[in-house]
């Protein structure tokens, strides 16, 4: 106390930029390149989990996080809660099974599989919270491809690439990570209503959808 500090060293990381699309790390380490000639690499997943400091939007989410679970995991709630306020994680579900055995899904920032990494650091920060009979395990969601084939009769006022265009924009808002849940549910009912709503759309009919 009361000594000035002469140096600082500090680090600052690309935050959300860093969330590069798959087949973006391509760059091998000179130590396995110069040992292996042919060797090459690549990410089979967009990264994910890289954030920005947070805004104000995160800060109204996450200070009543900080304040419901007063850092210990109890209830269920608590741990979706606590291993919501782990930098890097987007979106929380928990299973229990048989009692005391807890299985969280997470989604890191940016919506793609969350690393081994990322899920070690959810693990370690709740089971310093957690009692010790809580048998906890984290893991990655993963992702869930919708095929669907529709026929479409558009209004006249409409071109069809603009009819494309709004049903194409109106499932990915829909269907987005942003406003998914984890294991959430798609029904035939919700399509019809979504698409049938817009302006530009008459009548459709769905084809195929798995």
């Amino acid at each position: 106390p009361g000594y000035k500090i002469t140096e600082c060293t500090y680090y600052i990381t690309s935050g959300a930029n860093a969330n590069v699309a798959a087949g973006s790390i391509t760059n091998l380490p000179s130590d396995i390149s110069t040992a292996v000639n042919d060797a090459t690499c690549s990410n089979t997943y967009p990264a994910g989990g890289g954030t920005n400091y947070e805004d104000f939007d995160m800060l109204k989410e996450h200070i009543p996080l900080h304040v419901r679970t007063l850092g210990v995991a109890i209830t269920k709630q608590d741990f979706i809660d606590l291993a919501m306020q782990v930098p890097g994680v987007n979106k929380v579900a928990a299973d229990y099974e048989c009692g005391r055995k807890l299985t969280l899904y997470i989604t890191p920032d940016n919506g793609t599989v969350a690393s081994s990494t990322l899920c070690e650091k959810v693990y370690t920060t709740l089971s310093q919270k957690a009692p010790l009979t809580t048998w906890l395990n984290v893991k990655s969601t993963g992702v869930t491809e919708i095929k669907l084939d529709i026929t479409v009769t558009g209004n006249k006022s409409f071109s069809s690439e603009t009819i494309t265009e709004q049903i194409d924009q109106a499932l990915k808002d829909k269907y987005s990570i942003a406003n998914s849940k984890i294991g959430g549910q798609v029904r035939l009912s919700d399509i019809y209503a979504l698409i049938d709503n817009l302006s530009s759309v008459d009548y459709l009919h769905i084809n195929m959808f798995y």
